[in-house]
């Protein structure tokens, strides 16, 4: 049996000691993992020319699979795309064939 420890939310979120901050969605406070995970795709991106194949696209494989299990499908039948513009242009490339 494994036991969890409980999390400390508040060592998880940067202070915000001068506020009563009340979340509404558009704008939040970003977790310190979150941030931590910008900061290293930031540090990436300023030589993207060293990132290996594989940590280049593990990421795209691991989300295409998720997906596809939550909906029953193959991950070969997601397609991951930079917005809806991308997404309405591939749509009808497709239904042209």
């Amino acid at each position: 049996m494994t036991i969890k420890h409980p999390i400390d939310w508040k060592k998880e979120w940067s202070p915000i000691e001068d506020a009563t901050y009340l979340n509404f969605a558009a704008h939040a406070a970003i977790p310190r993992v979150a941030l931590d995970a910008v900061q290293a795709s930031l540090t990436a991106k300023m030589r993207p020319h060293i990132v290996d194949d594989h940590s280049f696209f593990s990421v795209a494989r691991s989300v295409r699979q998720t997906l596809a299990t939550l909906i029953g499908a193959s991950p070969d039948d997601i397609a991951l795309t930079t917005g809806a513009g991308a997404d309405d242009r591939l749509r009808a490339e497709v239904d042209c064939r």
